[in-house]
C-alpha cells in the first residue's frame, strides 16, 4: 500500500500543481476559451504516474514479477488515493479559489446552445440542468469518478505491458 499511497500523493500534486499553471495563464478565467483545447494534457500524469507506481511495485515490492490482477489493483488503488486528494483540491479551487469559474462555465455553454440554434427558452431550461452538474459538489463527485475510471482503464492498459509472472519449470 505504500506504493500506491505514494504515487496516489504524486500524481494528485502534479494534478494540482498543473490546475494552478493553468489558472495563472488564466485558462479558467480571460482565457477560458482554450482550457477544452489543452485539457488532454491534464491526462498525462496519471499515465505516467500509474505506469511508475506499477513498475515500482513490480520491481521493487513484489522481486521484478506482478500479476495482471495485482498491476490493475495497483492502478486502481492508486487512482483512488489521487482521485480522493485531488477532489479535495478541486473543491476548494472551485469553492474558493476560482469561484466565479463554474458560473463562466455555465455562460460558455449557455452561449454554446444559442449558436447551435436553440431557442432562447429551451437553453434557459437546460441551463438547470448545466447549473446542477456545475455545482462545486457534482463537480468534485465526477471528479473523483473520472480520476478512478480513468485509473482504471490506464491500469488495464499497463498491466497488459508491464505484468511479468515468474516462468514455471516442468519436471
Amino acid at each position: 500500500m505504500k506504493t500506491e499511497l505514494k504515487y496516489g500523493l504524486i500524481i494528485a500534486l502534479a494534478s494540482a500543481a498543473l490546475l494552478i499553471i493553468q489558472d495563472l495563464a488564466g485558462l479558467y478565467n480571460e482565457h477560458i476559451q482554450y482550457l477544452s483545447s489543452i485539457s488532454w494534457v491534464g491526462y498525462i500524469i496519471p499515465v505516467i504516474g500509474l505506469f511508475f507506481a506499477i513498475k515500482e511495485k513490480r520491481d521493487k515490492d513484489l522481486e521484478g514479477f506482478i500479476s495482471y490482477g495485482r498491476c490493475i489493483g495497483t492502478g486502481v488503488l492508486t487512482s483512488l488515493v489521487s482521485g480522493i486528494i485531488g477532489a479535495v483540491v478541486q473543491y476548494v479551487f472551485i469553492s474558493f479559489v476560482n469561484p466565479g469559474f463554474t458560473e463562466r462555465l455555465m455562460d460558455i455553454q449557455r452561449e454554446q446552445m444559442l449558436d447551435n440554434g436553440l431557442p432562447p427558452e429551451q437553453a434557459d431550461a437546460a441551463m438547470g440542468m448545466v447549473q446542477f452538474m456545475f455545482s462545486p459538489l457534482m463537480m468534485t463527485l465526477l471528479a473523483f469518478t473520472g480520476a478512478v475510471i480513468a485509473g482504471v482503464v490506464i491500469s488495464l492498459i499497463i498491466g497488459a505491458i508491464l505484468k511479468k509472472v515468474p516462468k514455471q519449470e516442468f519436471e
